[in-house]
């Protein structure tokens, strides 16, 4: 939720939660819609006690959510979520302007996992740099190399981050080749839609060269 920029910026409650063995399903309707029942009421509480912006109120008691569909392959074309306009077989999530991180995974027919592509907002984005582009090079506006490149965004509650790296394909236990064009093409499409959810503006374009930016 909004609550200023900088050290005092967006706040975000993170939850998660263990099932007791013989308990209720966390992944089924039911015991999705009660955790996010929690966190939203969390959430209240914090905007309460910090001053926030509250975030918008859902109508009644929150019933269901979003089905998770990041397990689902889709082929190329049929993508309507995170990964919609990106030519590519994908994994997505439903597309949500106000998800403070978006992934989308790019595959091959097979279903084989080729690229992750995600956009980390408020609180996320420092960890994003910290945790997942670990060279210190990696810390600028643009740039890419090696299988890795991202590019940056202004939103109305600060900056946002936006990624695409090769994946580790486990059951092959090997790393699937860079493909800088492709890279580069899914990670324009996926910015661009997701910086428009977010109301944030146009996002930095893609070095030409297949080296790290130093901007």
């Amino acid at each position: 939720m909004p609550c200023g920029k900088g050290e005092g910026g967006p706040v975000t409650v993170l939850m998660r939660a263990m099932p007791k063995k013989g308990g209720e399903s966390l992944v089924e309707p039911e015991g999705r819609a009660r955790l996010a029942r929690v966190v939203s009421g969390t959430l209240d509480r914090a905007a309460e006690r910090w001053g926030c912006e509250k975030p918008g109120k859902a109508k009644g008691k929150i019933t269901e959510i979003p089905e998770d569909t990041s397990g689902v392959l889709r082929q190329a074309g049929e993508a309507t979520g995170t990964c919609a306009g990106i030519d590519s077989a994908s994994y997505e999530t439903s597309a949500d302007g106000a998800a403070p991180i978006e992934d989308c995974q790019l595959a091959d027919p097979s279903g084989a996992r080729l690229f992750r592509l995600s956009a980390y907002y408020g609180p996320y984005v420092k960890a994003a740099r910290q945790e997942t582009l670990r060279r210190k090079e990696f810390r600028t506006d643009v740039g890419g190399g090696g299988g890795v490149w991202w590019t940056t965004a202004d939103c109305p509650q600060g900056d946002v981050l936006y990624t695409v790296e090769t994946v580790w394909d486990g059951k092959r236990n090997t790393f699937r080749p860079p493909s800088p064009k492709l890279q580069k093409e899914a990670l324009k499409t996926f910015a661009e839609r997701s910086a428009a959810r977010h109301g944030c503006s146009a996002p930095e374009p893609l070095p030409t060269k297949d080296g790290p930016s130093r901007s």
